[in-house]
C-alpha cells in the first residue's frame, strides 16, 4: 500500500503554548498533519525551537549537529495526548476547522537504575531525607528483620540498629530545629522514636518509646511546626492513636541528657515513654494509611474502603469518602501544594482526593489503572503535584502523571513483590519481598 504523499494529508491548526520560557516558541497558529501524535508533535516543537532550520543559508555547527532532540509531552485542556489530533477530534466530536491549543512539557525520562543492595529479609518502607551539606541524600529504610539502615547515596550502610524485635512496618519522619526525627512501628505494637544523627556520626539515637497500641502498626506520620509536633498512628484493629510530641521535645533540649552506647550499637539516653493523647476507633479494619494534610487535618485510609478526614484538636471526623475499593497505602501532598491524596488499591487503580472538599462533596479528582495487581507502595515526588510514584505486586515499579490515564514508564524492579517506593528529587528508591534496595536516576529536560 503506497502511503500517501504529506501534502495530501489533511491539516489541523494548532497554536503551541508552554509555561517554560526557556523552551519557548511561536505562538502563531501553524498547519500540522492530523495523523501527528505526542512524538511527531515534539519533532515539530523541537525544528521551531532549532535556530538553524529557519536560517538562510541553513548551516549547522558541530555542536547543533550533535544536540540531542528535547522530548516533550503534549496536552489538550489539561490532559496528556495519547492518540493522533484527527482521532482526538473524533472523539471530541471536534471539527477540523478550528485552532487546537497545544501545551508542551519537558517530558519525564525513562528512569536508568544506579544502585542496588541486598538486605536480609523484606524491606518494608524507604525514605529519603538531607542530613548536611556533605552529603547530597540519605536514604533510610526499615526491614521484616527488625533493623533501620541508613545509606548514602550509592547504598552503602552508613549505620544500621536493631530497632525491634520483629519486623518493622511503618515509617515516620520529619524535620524539626535542624533535627530529623523518625518513628518506626510495626508487630511489637510500639513506636520507638529516633533522632537521626548527621555530620561525621550518621547514626540513630533512640530518645522515646510510644505506648498505646493494641495490635501491629500499619502506618505512621508525623508534623511539625513552630509550636512542635504531633504524629498519628494506626493499626491493624482499625485503632488510631495521636501523639503530642511537643512536650517531649521540650524535655531534651539540642538532646544534651547524659548519653551510653549499648551493645546494640545504638545511643540510649534515658528513654521516655509516652502516651497518646487520644485513642480511638478510626475505622472498621487497618488503618492503612495516616497522612497530614494541612494544619490541624489529617486523612485516614482503610481496607474499610473509606478516606476520612479528621479535625486533629477535636478528634472530630469532619469528612469521610468512599473509595470503592480497600485503600492498600496513601501518600498526601504538603498542604502548600494543595494537600492532595493519592491512595493505592487492590484493583489495580490510583485514585487522587482532594480533602479540601466541602462536607457532602466528593473529593475524587482522578482514577490512574495499569494491568499492575495490588498497589503496595505509592509516593509523590518531592515538591511535584503532578508526579506520582507506585510500587506494586507484580514486582514493578510504575512512573505516573496525574494528567494521563496511564503510567509514563513500568519498571521491571523486584523478582517478588515490590513493597515500598520513595522519590526525591531525581532518585527513585524500592524495596521488595525479594530482600533488595534498588535506586533509580529520573530527570526531566529543564534549560
Amino acid at each position: 500500500v503506497e502511503e500517501t504523499p504529506e501534502e495530501d494529508i489533511p491539516k489541523v491548526r494548532v497554536k503551541f503554548v508552554t509555561k517554560f520560557d526557556s523552551f519557548r516558541v511561536t505562538d502563531h497558529p501553524i498547519a500540522v498533519p492530523e495523523t501527528l501524535g505526542r512524538y511527531g508533535l515534539s519533532e515539530v516543537v523541537n525544528h521551531l525551537l532549532d535556530p538553524n532550520k529557519n536560517s538562510e543559508n541553513g548551516s549547522e555547527s558541530v555542536e547543533e549537529k550533535n544536540r540531542q532532540p528535547i522530548p516533550f509531552d503534549i496536552l489538550i485542556n489539561g490532559k496528556f495526548l495519547r492518540t493522533s489530533l484527527l482521532n482526538y477530534l473524533r472523539q471530541n466530536a471536534m471539527g477540523g476547522e478550528m485552532v487546537l491549543e497545544l501545551e508542551y512539557v519537558p517530558a519525564l525520562r525513562q528512569p536508568k537504575e544506579k544502585r542496588k543492595e541486598n538486605q536480609p529479609d523484606w524491606i518494608s518502607s524507604l525514605h529519603f531525607l538531607h542530613l548536611d551539606k556533605n552529603i547530597k541524600s540519605c536514604l533510610i529504610s526499615s526491614c521484616y528483620d527488625g533493623c533501620l539502615r541508613l545509606y548514602d547515596e550509592d547504598l552503602k550502610v552508613l549505620h544500621s540498629v536493631i530497632a525491634s524485635k520483629q519486623p518493622i512496618n511503618a515509617l515516620g519522619i520529619g524535620t524539626f530545629k535542624n533535627d530529623t526525627f523518625l518513628l518506626a512501628g510495626g508487630k511489637e505494637k510500639e513506636i520507638t522514636f529516633w533522632n537521626i544523627l548527621g555530620k561525621e556520626s550518621r547514626s540513630f539515637e533512640k530518645l522515646g518509646l510510644f505506648k498505646g497500641h493494641q495490635n501491629s502498626i500499619a502506618s505512621i506520620d508525623l508534623s511539625f511546626r513552630n509550636e512542635g509536633g504531633i504524629a498519628a498512628s494506626g493499626d491493624w484493629d482499625g485503632r488510631l492513636c495521636l501523639w503530642n510530641m511537643s512536650s517531649f521535645l521540650d524535655q531534651t533540649p539540642n538532646h544534651s541528657m547524659k548519653k551510653k552506647r549499648t551493645n546494640e550499637g545504638f545511643h540510649d539516653s534515658s528513654v521516655i515513654e509516652l502516651e497518646p493523647f487520644a485513642d480511638f476507633k478510626a475505622h472498621s479494619q487497618v488503618v492503612s494509611g495516616v497522612c497530614f494534610t494541612g494544619k490541624n487535618r489529617l486523612c485516614t485510609a482503610s481496607y474499610d474502603r473509606s478516606l476520612k478526614i479528621w479535625d486533629v484538636e477535636r478528634q472530630d471526623c469532619i469528612h469521610t469518602n468512599s473509595t470503592n475499593k480497600p485503600v492498600i497505602c496513601a501518600d498526601a501532598l504538603p498542604e502548600r501544594l494543595g494537600g492532595f491524596v493519592a491512595t493505592g488499591h487492590n484493583d489495580q487503580k490510583i485514585r487522587i482526593w482532594d480533602p479540601r472538599a466541602k462536607a457532602g462533596e466528593s473529593f475524587g479528582v482522578a482514577n490512574l489503572a495499569s494491568k499492575s495487581g495490588w498497589i503496595y507502595g505509592i509516593r509523590w515526588q518531592e515538591g511535584d503535584f503532578t508526579h506520582i510514584a507506585s510500587s506494586s505486586r507484580d514486582g514493578a515499579l510504575r512512573i505516573w502523571d496525574i494528567r494521563s490515564a496511564g503510567p509514563l514508564h513500568t519498571i521491571n524492579a523486584h523478582s517478588g513483590s515490590a513493597l515500598c517506593i520513595a522519590w526525591s528529587g531525581e532518585s527513585i528508591a524500592s524495596g521488595g519481598e525479594d530482600g533488595v534496595v534498588r535506586t533509580f536516576n529520573t530527570e526531566t529536560t529543564y534549560l
